[in-house]
């Protein structure tokens, strides 16, 4: 179910069950520097309404937890409230479900295939890493002993965990929040994760414009310079050897539909038509090596 505007407001002072996957840097969508820059105000919440997957969690929600009750027999009902950690207020948690008369709670999840793999077998307590800070997250703030996850998987085949609370899981939530947390008290952003999957696009988000101006670069990002070249040669080195690969196979195959390898798989041949589409007009920044000195030049780049 989607948050309130009130719930959304309650966010931003203290954190949540997905905020944590994110401050224990098990998130592959959002880095701790990101959700910093969020909780002290510099750049807005991701908006994630009009994405597909999340807009589709939300339709299978109802559906889901009746699959669970169905399932399993016990009843469940809307938590409609954000709770706080009785001890420490900074812990928040807005759960889907509570189990009627017991102190268990419930999540739900709608995984995709392309997910699938990160889930365990059903009946266990085996979800996908970066999903285990939030259910762990959510008995610390409840003061539950158990929870369950109840997730389709691929839109086809129904999953529930069972997790058990652990002390140590407490301990890391409750040491890690408070760490972050007084990081954005002080205005002490965490270092930026550069390997992380979000890195470009974050500071593409917190440096969206050109001024005109020209900075002289460290030294140390000399070193950073050699290393994207030399990645940038191994990198079209690599395309090449995929190209030629690719040709052989279509050489060996011909006009048939599929070629088959020795261990039972192989390559399959179809015709794609693309229809066609229109970009909508849009401004951005991007970033690439200049050979010759750069000068002063305010612009905007369109690709």
């Amino acid at each position: 179910m989607p948050l309130t505007d009130e719930q959304k407001e309650a966010r931003l002072h203290g954190l949540g069950g997905s905020d944590m996957a994110t401050i224990l840097g098990l998130n592959p969508y959002q880095q701790a520097y990101e959700l910093f820059m969020v909780k002290t105000g510099q750049i807005p919440e991701p908006d994630l309404s009009d994405k597909e997957s999340v807009l589709m969690g939300h339709v299978f929600e109802e559906p889901i937890g009746q699959l669970y009750t169905a399932a399993t027999g016990k009843k469940v009902r809307r938590v409609n409230q954000t709770r706080t950690h009785k001890k420490y207020p900074i812990l928040m948690a807005h759960a889907d479900r509570d189990v009627v008369g017991e102190r268990r709670g419930l999540e739900i999840k709608n995984v995709g295939y392309r997910m699938a793999g990160f889930w365990g077998e059903d009946g266990g307590a085996d979800v996908a890493e970066y999903y285990i800070p939030q259910p762990m997250h959510y008995m610390c703030v409840f003061d539950y002993p158990t929870w369950d996850v109840a997730a389709v998987i691929g839109g086809q085949e129904l999953r529930i965990y069972h997790l058990n609370r652990d002390p140590e899981w407490d301990e890391l939530i409750i040491d890690s929040a408070h760490e972050f947390w007084a990081r954005v008290e002080n205005e002490d952003p965490p270092p930026i994760d550069y390997q992380h999957a979000s890195a470009v696009d974050l500071l593409k988000k917190l440096y969206a414009k050109t001024d005109g101006t020209v900075v002289t670069l460290p030294d140390d990002l000399w070193h950073w310079h050699q290393v994207w070249i030399d990645a940038g040669k191994r990198r079209l080195e690599m395309e090449k050897v995929i190209e030629a690969c690719k040709a052989r196979f279509l050489e060996a195959i011909g006009d048939a539909s599929a070629g088959l390898l020795r261990d039972g798989t192989g390559y399959v041949r179809k015709a794609v038509k693309v229809k066609a589409y229109s970009v909508e007009p849009s401004e951005y920044v991007s970033i690439k090596h200049s050979k010759k000195p750069p000068t002063p030049k305010l612009e905007t780049v369109s690709e």
